[in-house]
């Protein structure tokens, strides 16, 4: 920790924490009778915190409008010149993760159901709670993608606390800053975080199914205590074996919570609880109680109507709706006073909506005056603006022009020297599943064989934005491609990444199978090279049926990464 014992208004006291992504210490606020936990994220250098500086404020911003009894709720967040802080409720009592590591794992039933459900209801609200973004605009549901035990923490009287939502999604999206793929911890990843897919809420119940199964048995489904097994075996596992039944482990488990338990393991997403409210649900009718007030929002209320009492309004969508006010019957409209249709939602004559009252009619006119006003403001700036940037890159292309043409004349002889894909007696084979390790938050696997190898086309895109180091890592890094069924190969080929009108070089890499003790044997090595466009192992036809591209530890470039600056990988196999 640094020197400084005050952070904004906060005083920090006692470390009480230390995670993969920071330190934990206890604080309290300088002014308010508030005790707080204080976490640290430190950045790696000056540039990756100008970096993800604008991530973090975002889901800091994000995160301090989750209000549930079951999540640790966050007061504020702060960033420094070398370090973020994030301000959050204080928790006394101890993770689930230190509970489970205790002489009192396996839980007993009921108060593993207890904590259960306590979850559920927590994540259910995440998965459904409605939040502005920084610009304003409205949307719905996170998903939390790194639920364990180390991120539930237990009160002294066993109440739940979620935390930890620093890689939340965004739910229907395909990427956003914090989310562009990638693994949580392996023994709770499900199995399209295992395979690099796209994930909902449905991900997150299977990690909860896990959890469950770990409270009941005293393990996760797929781990190894010993370390014989790698990160790589587990991910597998997760996508292809079936779990050991938690009943052959604990014989307190009957036949309907198992049964529960594996519907939430299930390998394919619409196989679970399509949502944590119907998990929720199938446990409550499981301990015979009542769920009644368990409702998906948008379902409509079956309480009776009681005299002299108001009903709840149902649960209306108000994205992008800056004022709203209670539906109204009126059969003319409240801005030109024309008659309308009671079911219209718009008046025909002036377009103004309907069911609003008067003032709020003339705070949505005067609103859309104004942006109207501001849309035509921006039309004309980002006209000019796109103008002057046609005008200077026509003077930047026209003065490149004849040393572009040569430097692309000399890359084209050497990529044909470096490598030519082969042709003849070979096809190329398509792995049926490819995995890399997960060093780096938010990695994916798929443009690594999504086909696409024109440099015009990779130049202009940022595969994989935010998986990388600003500095060689100590680690070793890996490219694993399974075949289903044993393949002769004949070839692999590599195409390195494009950055800054060149291509990055080559560097130590080993092509490895397995051998016949299931471990891992090199078939083929590449030492750096220059700056070529793609680059071949040489080795004799071969049967395999798995390959791993292997990085050794410290054997890159300086200050390059591996994966990032992997854009393809090819295998061909004799016909």
């Amino acid at each position: 920790m640094s020197e400084e014992t005050t952070i904004g208004n906060y005083q920090i006291d006692e470390r009480i924490a230390r995670g993969g992504m920071g330190v934990v210490y206890r604080g309290h606020h300088t002014q308010l009778p508030r005790d707080v936990a204080i976490k640290f994220i430190s950045a790696r250098d000056h540039d990756d915190l100008r970096r993800q500086r604008s991530r973090f404020e975002k889901e800091a911003y994000i995160q301090s409008q989750l209000d549930h009894p079951g999540i640790v709720k966050v007061y504020d967040y702060i960033v420094t010149e070398q370090t973020y802080y994030i301000v959050m409720e204080l928790v006394e009592g101890r993770s689930l993760a230190q509970l489970c590591a205790s002489d009192e794992c396996p839980l007993p039933v009921d108060r593993a159901l207890d904590m259960l459900e306590q979850i559920l209801a927590a994540i259910s609200h995440a998965h459904t709670f409605v939040y502005l973004d920084q610009s304003g605009l409205t949307h719905r549901g996170l998903i939390h993608r790194d639920l364990k035990p180390a991120n539930i923490l237990i009160s002294t009287d066993d109440k739940v606390k979620i935390t930890d939502f620093g890689i939340v999604k965004l739910v229907g999206t395909e990427s956003t800053d914090t989310l562009s793929g990638g693994y949580g911890t392996p023994e709770y990843v499900s199995p399209e975080q295992a395979e690099g897919a796209q994930v909902d809420q449905r991900s997150d119940i299977y990690s909860i199914g896990v959890i469950l199964y770990e409270m009941l048995t005293g393990d996760p489904p797929f781990c190894c205590k010993d370390d014989s097994l790698s990160q790589a075996d587990i991910l597998r596992m997760h996508l292809g074996s079936a779990p050991r039944p938690p009943s052959e482990i604990n014989d307190e488990i009957k036949p309907e919570l198992e049964a529960i338990i594996l519907r939430a393991l299930e390998k394919r997403p619409e196989d679970r609880f399509p949502t944590a409210l119907a998990f929720l649900r199938e446990v409550r009718r499981l301990r015979g109680l009542d769920t009644g007030d368990l409702k998906e929002k948008g379902e409509p209320s079956k309480l009776p109507r009681q005299k002299g009492k108001t009903q709840p309004a149902p649960f209306q969508d108000t994205t992008r709706q800056r004022y709203v006010t209670q539906p109204m019957t009126s059969t003319t409209c409240t801005s030109c006073g024309a008659e309308v249709d009671s079911d219209d939602a718009r008046c025909t004559e002036c377009g103004q909506e309907l069911g609003a009252t008067i003032s709020t009619a003339q705070l949505t006119q005067k609103d859309a005056s104004a942006e109207k006003r501001m849309r035509s403001q921006l039309i004309w700036f980002a006209a000019a603006l796109t103008a002057f940037a046609l005008i200077a890159m026509a003077i930047y292309f026209a003065q490149r022009h004849g040393a572009s043409n040569q430097q692309n004349s000399n890359a084209s002889g050497e990529v044909n020297s470096a490598a030519t894909a082969p042709s003849g007696s070979v096809a190329e084979i398509r792995p049926s599943r490819v995995l890399v390790d997960s060093s780096y938050e938010g990695y994916t696997a798929a443009p690594l064989t999504d086909g696409e190898i024109d440099v015009r086309k990779i130049a202009a895109m940022r595969y994989n934005k935010g998986n990388w180091a600003s500095a060689e890592t100590p680690e070793a890094h890996w490219i694993e491609l399974d075949f289903d069924s044993p393949v002769r190969l004949a070839a692999v080929y590599l195409y390195w990444g494009y950055d800054r009108s060149r291509f990055m070089p080559s560097r130590k890499v080993e092509l490895q199978t397995t051998d016949e003790h299931g471990g891992w044997k090199m078939l083929s090595e590449l030492a750096p090279g220059d700056d070529y466009d793609r680059t071949a192992f040489e080795f004799a036809p071969a049967t395999v049926s798995k390959l791993r591209i292997f990085q050794p530890a410290q054997e890159g470039p300086t200050s390059r990464p591996f994966i990032m600056w992997v854009r393809e990988v090819k295998a061909y196999g004799l016909k």
